[in-house]
């Protein structure tokens, strides 16, 4: 495993291979009991990473390396979970269903019309899928909408694909949140923003007691917030998470 320059990546003696197809050949050939304790590790660099972008921390390999050998004795000890995967605490206090699927997301934008979109996708309360993309966006509503209309996307592709009964999508933006509850375009101040809106409003009709919109604070939807910021800011786009963190997730359950 190689870690420079911010970049996580495996070598190997073949040809290069992308993250995901390196960690299913690597775990193909290893025991049950080193598996979650492999996943763990890249868990713990791809935070790091995150922290460093995001964040503007520094990479420190022996904070890494403690962290993973706590985990590896709690979880020898049969005792501990990784809190750093599940739906956020300040989420907690609104009408949460923690046996259900939750999608956070938010928006930034400047004055120069760029704009960045982030969602994270969470099964149980824990991290399925998440995405982040760069866009314009004439205003701060039409940042906001867009992600909105994404989101709705992937609720339907949750719905029709794994045959889930209800998603819950949170949202820091009151405005729009209390436009599509109240069913009133008008009180959003942005008329780029509005066909959007009506588009995700068609979407809810159609999906009707399978999605619920909730505004929540700042907080709540921080780690999207911080995504948006970095697509905005750097101009990327990313969808999906390593695999490991898949892995982690249904092998190792933390």
């Amino acid at each position: 495993m190689v870690w420079f320059g911010g970049c996580l990546g495996i070598r190997t003696d073949s040809l290069p291979l992308n993250i995901s197809d390196a960690v299913e050949a690597i775990t193909q050939n290893m025991s049950e009991e080193r598996i979650p304790i492999f996943c763990y590790t890249l868990w713990e660099i791809w935070l790091a990473r995150n922290e460093m972008n995001f964040q503007s921390k520094k990479f420190d390999p022996s904070g890494v390396c403690k962290k993973i050998q706590n985990w590896e004795g709690r979880r020898n000890n049969g005792a501990g979970s990784n809190r750093s995967m599940l739906v956020p605490k300040e989420i907690m206090p609104y009408e949460y269903e923690p046996y259900g699927w939750q999608i956070i997301i938010d928006a930034s934008w400047d004055t120069s019309q760029r704009a960045g979109s982030a969602f994270l996708v969470y099964c149980q309360g824990l991290l399925e899928e998440m995405g982040m993309e760069k866009h314009d966006s004439a205003d701060p509503f039409q940042a906001e909408a867009k992600t909105l209309l994404k989101a709705m996307q992937w609720v339907q592709k949750l719905i029709y694909e794994r045959g889930i009964q209800r998603v819950q999508i949170f949202c820091d933006c009151f405005n729009l949140v209390n436009a599509l509850v109240e069913d009133n375009l008008d009180s959003i101040p942005s008329w780029q923003a509005r066909p959007i809106i009506a588009n995700i409003a068609q979407h809810m009709e159609t999906l009707r007691n399978m999605v619920c919109i909730q505004h929540v604070s700042r907080e709540a939807v921080r780690p999207a917030h911080d995504m948006a910021n970095h697509a905005r800011r750097r101009g990327v786009s990313y969808q999906g998470i390593p695999m490991a963190v898949i892995m982690c997730v249904h092998k190792i359950g933390i």
